[in-house]
């Protein structure tokens, strides 16, 4: 029953409300890519070898379904999900969703291989159904 795994970053499993924040979005709808930018917290990656906040960006190619909803007014269903222990991480992705199924059932190559993702960030939630993504960590001051 277990449709999810957690997103594993550099700094491990990023959790907790204060775990991603996200300072700015660019949306390219000819190109169907989304790049969030922003910091993640190392007191709250698993792996982080330090507390400061580290820079990074995340670049989302081939974007066929974006939403972004303000956290409080996100469903409960993916919310309570979320908040219990077997998913470690504000970064989740589905192995299975509907999204998923019904984009397989269309036949086009390029839906084929999609995959779904839930991010909760400090403020928002951010599902994307895209091909692949790319995330670079950043120096202070950095960009």
């Amino acid at each position: 029953m277990n449709d999810m795994d957690a997103v594993r970053t550099p700094l491990g499993y990023m959790y907790g409300r204060d775990a991603i924040y996200v300072d700015k979005l660019d949306y390219e709808l000819e190109r169907r890519t989304v790049t969030l930018t922003g910091e993640f917290n190392g007191a709250l990656g698993s792996d982080a070898k330090s507390d400061d906040f580290i820079m990074y960006t995340l670049r989302l190619e081939g974007v066929y379904y974006f939403n972004v909803v303000e956290l409080d007014l996100y469903g409960d269903d993916v919310q309570s999900v979320q908040s219990q222990s077997a998913y470690p991480s504000n970064w989740l992705e589905y192995r299975h969703s509907t999204l998923l199924d019904n984009a397989r059932q269309q036949g086009k190559a390029e839906l084929q291989r999609l995959r779904h993702f839930i991010l909760f960030t400090y403020d928002d939630v951010f599902e994307i159904v895209c091909r692949m993504y790319t995330l670079e960590l950043h120096a202070l001051g950095a960009q």
